[in-house]
């Protein structure tokens, strides 16, 4: 190969891999600097492994996104087959994560662009299938490191039927892949990538990988039955809606994923509220509300104006008088029959207490009173009183005499 490759200058080597190796290349004519990915002369005899080098350029030039290398030729010389990409200043996220993980803070604004080129990649009918921080590239920018992704290698052309994999073949790195694909499953779309997307976060935000085996075996076995450290438990710390959409995306079952990589990347950069924070805010208003509710009951009345003050605003308010208490009523006497007893002495007309309008209702009663037969056992005759004498004192007042006259006087109503 030398250090030429069609018009371009090879650099120097930027990395190297089973199937190849990347170097850093000039244009002869305008100088611009490249970088320029080769296949190996032993796999570039395999029409089969140059078919899908030639691919990988194909699926890359479909996309057009700056969270996507943007790939601008490709071609075959001396047996060599190479296609030239953007050359990108930076380290890849597997580099990155050998000194430690990201702060919740700064993972989406360094992998936020990766995630969006990956879902304008579906957009143009492209699925990857080989997500990983290897082929993440962190690119220098001026407001920091922003994620790229690189290496379509082993993507699928949606509207290609060219099946460049055996049945049964497993695609990608183990650590990464979906259920579906560790099942070996040839058709797998966008939810795998959405999956592998997934365990890439949850690898930068806790610094280790989602799934752990001592064999490849183990370790597909593992990710088909979900064996794994919920990412809350294993990274308390992290926002509990960075936790939420990771845990979504890496769903066994395809359906119980996100719609789409656009959706999930919504839901990692707009958190809902949380629950305690609404219960708060309720129990806020509530006392808010109570706090005016008490301060109108404590707060002194106004008076209510009568309808007199309200024609004339000047008048002065009358004082209400206080009623004088009452003198009870005192009951009347009850009535007792006068039978063979002389003329009572003359005395003092009596004035009756109750009102005037139930004086002939009282008379009516004591008048019925009297004349009713009683049917209790009959009295003891009432000795006559002896007459008295010329002469002599009248008897004492208060005797029965002069008590049943009255009563007799009231009956009669003299």
């Amino acid at each position: 190969m030398g250090d030429r490759l069609g018009r371009y200058r090879l650099l120097r080597v930027l990395g190297e891999g089973g199937m190849g190796a990347v170097f850093e290349a000039a244009h002869d004519d305008i100088g611009r600097r490249v970088a320029i990915k080769t296949l190996r002369p032993a796999l570039a005899a395999s029409p089969q492994a140059r078919e899908r080098f030639f691919r990988e350029a194909r699926a890359a030039a479909r996309v057009h996104h700056p969270g996507v290398v943007q790939v601008h030729d490709v071609d075959v010389e001396d047996g060599t087959a190479y296609l030239v990409m953007d050359l990108l200043e930076g380290e890849s996220l597997a580099r990155r994560l050998e000194r430690g993980p990201f702060a919740p803070e700064e993972l989406l604004a360094a992998l936020g662009p990766a995630l969006d080129g990956v879902a304008s990649a579906h957009e143009a009918g492209v699925i990857h299938r080989d997500l990983k921080p290897g082929n993440i590239f962190l690119r220098c920018a001026p407001e920091g490191p922003r994620g790229v992704v690189v290496d379509f290698g082993v993507s699928r052309l949606l509207d290609e039927d060219s099946d460049l994999t055996g049945s049964g073949a497993i695609l990608g790195t183990p650590a990464f892949m979906s259920p579906e694909q560790a099942r070996g499953a040839r058709e797998v779309d966008a939810a795998s990538d959405q999956f592998s997307l997934g365990a890439v976060l949850y690898t930068c935000l806790c610094g280790r990988r989602p799934f752990e085996g001592q064999s490849p075996l183990e370790l597909a076995w593992n990710i088909q039955r979900n064996r794994r450290e919920p990412l809350g438990r294993r990274c308390p710390s992290a926002p509990r809606h960075l936790v939420a959409a990771i845990e979504r995306a890496m769903a066994p079952e395809p359906s119980a994923r996100f719609p789409s990589v656009g959706a999930l990347l919504a839901a990692l950069r707009a958190p809902t509220p949380r629950p305690r924070r609404r219960l708060a805010l309720a129990t806020a208003a509530l006392l808010v509300l109570a706090a005016g509710g008490l301060a109108r009951a404590l707060a002194p009345r106004a008076e209510v104006p009568s309808r007199a003050r309200m024609r004339d605003p000047t008048a002065a308010t009358p004082a209400t008088p206080t009623p004088a208490p009452s003198a009870p009523t005192p009951a009347p006497p009850a009535p007792q029959v006068a039978s063979a007893l002389p003329a009572p002495a003359p005395t003092a007309p009596h004035t009756p207490t109750a009102p005037a309008f139930g004086r002939p209702v009282l008379r009516a009663r004591l008048a019925h009173a009297a004349l009713a037969p009683r049917e209790s056992a009959p009295q003891a005759p009432v000795a006559p009183s002896p007459a008295r004498e010329p002469g002599a004192s009248p008897p004492p007042a208060g005797s029965a005499a002069p008590v049943l006259g009255r009563n007799r006087a009231m009956i009669l109503g003299r």
